[in-house]
């Protein structure tokens, strides 16, 4: 029961805002002991998310897990369909992105770096660097067709 009524009281704090003798604004769920400016006491329940609105970021949420899971599958079935047929992934011959779009067919470069990017994506280091399976994975990274598409 305390446990409920802890969980219970956490939300709704109040916060508050005030300004130091320097200019700085400061946010903080304690009052400063001494202002010489006046403190705002706000209330976070304004700030928190509805269950409407925290449903349906769950359910956007666990439809991008699906589309996810559908994109990973289809790259698995390409793969082994690859192998079966006697092409390497990490052949140019038999990867997508090496293998050039139509003349100045934008939609489909675009698609290809957008499918390269969602690829990669897992495989990001934060430094912008990539894990080392990567490539193996996902093939080289198709570049952004900005100068192809901007003529």
């Amino acid at each position: 029961m305390s446990a409920i009524c802890f969980c219970t009281s956490a939300q709704g704090v109040d916060i508050y805002r005030w300004v130091d003798d320097d200019g700085h604004v400061h946010f903080s769920d304690k009052a400063p002991a001494r202002s010489s400016q006046p403190v705002t006491r706000m209330d976070s329940r304004q700030f928190e998310v509805s269950r409407e609105r925290r449903r349906e970021a769950e359910k956007r949420a666990a439809h991008d897990r699906e589309r996810s899971a559908e994109v990973a599958d289809r790259i698995e079935r390409e793969r082994a369909q690859q192998y079966s047929s006697g092409s390497q992934p990490g052949n140019a011959a038999s990867s997508a992105a090496a293998s050039p779009p139509p003349a100045n067919d934008c939609a489909v470069m675009l698609r290809r770096f957008q499918e390269s990017s969602e690829c990669l994506a897992p495989f990001m280091n934060v430094n912008g660097s990539f894990k080392p399976n990567a490539f193996e994975t996902c093939g080289p990274p198709v570049p952004y067709p900005a100068q192809e598409c901007s003529r």
